[in-house]
């Protein structure tokens, strides 16, 4: 993990309410008994959805103060998880949201949003030659400018970096390691307007009980992000685009074994990170993908 510089510890609850910033790492205890997790969330990476998760399993575990959670940071035996998004998709859904979406922040607005996706991808590059990246917004960072995960050749202070496109392959044995099987199956809602889903989270395509709802949504690999940039990369994200993504986030790349997209399929590049197997877009291959992800969740 190596020693770096320090990584800021707080308790797990500040005014009686759960500590859980972006880009800070916090500590997640495992209800009813020992163990729990050190969790980085990033900005854009899925990080309002499980705020929503892990704000309800800390609510229900004993508050923990700086020091208590400092010794688990010491701690070996407790696994850093930080939970990552490749930096095309990544940065294509902060245009969206935060630059010209309907939950723009006018500061953004005035500072990126006089021109197109292109003239943004270019203009944070710009800013990080000349700035650095640590200098930017944390919205802009690259991940491995957060939680101390250090770009390439730095200290590496976290045990696993899960891919966000990869949700079904990791979630179960996530949610066992939390202890949070009780909080996952609860019913949770989105922004306004967004159906309420009957679960936390089930793959494209797949119902909470590991049933098909269609074929189609598993061969589209939809996402559940509220910007969609998953599905919109082949219409703002061709050559140009995905060449200047690559020189601004290179070290999520490469410290993340991101491949690098050169914006000619979006559709293939969506698969090759989704772990999915080509048998699993068959109408078989999908039911027995939903039944195989929903027995990762049987066994606490």
């Amino acid at each position: 993990r190596g020693a770096g510089r320090p990584v800021q510890l707080r308790g797990t609850h500040l005014a009686g309410k759960p500590f859980m910033q972006d880009g800070v790492p916090f500590f997640v205890p495992r209800p009813g008994g020992d163990g729990g997790a050190f969790i980085c969330l990033v900005e854009k990476a899925g990080s309002s959805a499980w705020k929503v998760l892990l704000g309800a399993i800390i609510r229900r575990s004993r508050p923990l103060r700086r020091a208590e959670v400092a010794a688990r940071w010491r701690n070996a035996s407790i696994p850093r998880v930080a939970i990552v998004r490749n930096p095309y998709s990544r940065l294509l859904s902060i245009y969206l949201d935060q630059v010209v979406g309907a939950h723009a922040r006018p500061r953004f607005q005035r500072a990126y949003g006089r021109g197109n996706f292109t003239a943004f991808a270019q203009q944070m590059l710009r800013r990080a030659r000349t700035e650095g990246h640590h200098r930017l917004n944390g919205h802009f960072q690259p991940v491995v400018y957060h939680c101390g995960l250090g770009p390439p050749g730095a200290p590496q202070r976290f045990d696993y970096a899960l891919k966000i496109e990869q949700q079904a392959l990791w979630y179960g044995p996530l949610v066992k390691v939390l202890g949070a099987a009780e909080e996952a199956a609860q019913p949770v809602g989105g922004r306004a307007g967004r159906r309420r889903a009957q679960c936390f989270y089930a793959p494209p395509g797949c119902t909470c009980l590991g049933e098909v709802v269609a074929t189609s949504n598993v061969t589209r690999l939809t996402t559940s992000h509220e910007t969609g940039a998953d599905g919109l990369l082949a219409r703002h994200v061709r050559a140009r685009e995905a060449d200047t993504i690559t020189r601004f986030a290179r070290a999520d790349l490469e410290r993340l074994a991101y491949p690098p997209f050169d914006g000619v399929d979006a559709a293939a590049y969506a698969r090759l990170l989704s772990g999915l197997l080509p048998g699993d877009l068959s109408p078989e291959g999908a039911r027995e993908y939903c039944s195989r992800w929903h027995a990762t969740l049987s066994v606490q």
